[in-house]
């Protein structure tokens, strides 16, 4: 039978019609579940859906839901998750998945949302991630901007980043 677009009104049983809007909160509570969750299989799902793996009836919202899920739930498995979304997210979802989530949103989206409340520990490991993945830390680049931040949350990653033989000389200077 024909089905409506995603993300057009549906008729349900009864003659009620669903609205996207009514999708867009559903896919938000059942990735909000599995975030919840907290077991493998549930952050294999949410990995999958910011890879673009899982199709759901909205992946913007499946991959907000997913991002924000991960942030609300601190842990070694969820932040390195949330690591690869920062430093490699066209490694995560690569183009042929992009969809409506190019890498430099997802990469954007997922540091504002670790940015609040991440802790030494998450900072330290996101440098050595972005120390061992690029060969030269871009100036203008938002995470180095976090992670050179005069903050004393920063110290672990700043160390990192200074004992990196690819920072530039500029960062080196302003980390001293």
């Amino acid at each position: 039978p024909d089905q409506p677009p995603p993300g057009s009104a549906q008729t349900l049983p009864g003659g009620r019609r669903r609205s996207p809007n009514d999708l867009a909160r559903l896919v938000e509570a059942v990735v909000a579940a599995l975030g919840n969750n907290g077991s493998g299989p549930a952050r294999a799902a949410l990995e999958q859906i910011l890879a673009g793996k899982f199709k759901t009836e909205d992946d913007r919202v499946a991959v907000d839901a997913a991002l924000r899920a991960l942030a609300a739930h601190p842990g070694a498995e969820n932040d390195a998750l949330l690591i690869r979304a920062i430093t490699a997210a066209e490694d995560l979802r690569p183009a042929d998945r992009q969809g409506l989530w190019p890498t430099s949103t997802l990469r954007v989206m997922a540091l504002e949302l670790v940015k609040p409340a991440a802790s030494c520990e998450f900072r330290r490991k996101l440098a050595e991630a972005l120390a061992n993945r690029l060969f030269k830390l871009d100036p203008r680049d938002p995470v180095r901007e976090f992670l050179i931040a005069p903050d004393p949350v920063n110290c672990g990653a700043q160390v990192v980043l200074y004992e990196n033989a690819n920072t530039p000389k500029e960062n080196r200077n302003r980390l001293e």
